[in-house]
């Protein structure tokens, strides 16, 4: 009998395992694409030209510039999307 249960409790702990990997890995998955995705809106932002920076146009810094392009970005790819929904 104590085979028997170890071997429940295994497939059990199994199966609780796989369930949590099957939620971690798309939440880890989508926050490494939008940090890349917010790194490379960064990095955009850098090869503007110095006078048409948004600091240098709005006269104050904005901190993550690149975070509310990466939204602006989200919500446009979204709306283009629900566009074809139809």
């Amino acid at each position: 009998m104590g085979a028997k249960m170890g071997s429940r409790l295994g497939k059990r702990l199994k199966n609780i395992f796989l369930t949590g990997l099957a939620v971690i890995i798309p939440i880890g998955l989508t926050l490494y694409i939008l940090f890349f995705i917010i790194d490379v809106m960064d990095g955009l932002l850098k090869i503007i030209p110095d006078r048409y920076e948004p600091d240098a146009l709005l006269g104050f810094h904005v901190p993550g510039l690149g975070i509310i392009f990466t939204v602006l970005l989200i919500l446009i790819t979204g709306l283009i999307t629900k566009s074809y929904d139809r």
